[in-house]
Formats: C-alpha cells, sequence, structure tokens
C-alpha cells in the first residue's frame, strides 16, 4: 500500500535500504533488493532526502548518522 511521504516522520539510509518511520511505533523497510533497478533506489533515496524533514544516511561502519552538509567554497 502506498503511503504519502508526509506521513512518515523520518527516514534513515542503510547501506542496504531505507528505513521510514511512522511516529515512534510504525516503520516501513524497502530493503535494495527489493527494488526493480538501481535506479528505483536511487529515486526512492532522492524522495525521501527531499521529502521527509528528518533525513539522514547511517555510516555503515558504526552506525552513526552522517551529516549530509556540502563543503564550503
Amino acid at each position: 500500500m502506498r503511503r504519502p511521504l508526509w506521513q512518515f516522520t523520518k527516514a534513515r539510509r542503510f547501506k542496504d535500504g531505507l528505513l521510514l518511520f511512522q511516529g515512534a511505533s510504525a516503520f516501513n523497510w524497502p530493503p535494495d533488493f527489493a527494488a526493480a533497478d538501481v535506479m528505483a533506489v536511487a529515486n526512492a533515496q532522492e524522495l525521501a532526502r527531499w521529502n521527509i524533514p528528518d533525513y539522514r544516511d547511517v555510516d555503515s561502519s558504526g552506525g552513526r548518522a552522517v551529516s549530509m552538509q556540502l563543503p564550503a567554497d
């Protein structure tokens, strides 16, 4: 079932999928292997990044959330 992106309160991108939270007790886990192709994974990641304010990439080496800030010129 598709849900509007505004229903997700936060998102965490792991190396193998995207964890989408709906409040404190519900979540969805779309794993990368279930996507039709690599572009579907990239599209889902970009949709989450731009539409869910609390979006973070999680560092696979230690489980830390990493900042997505661009370097200053």
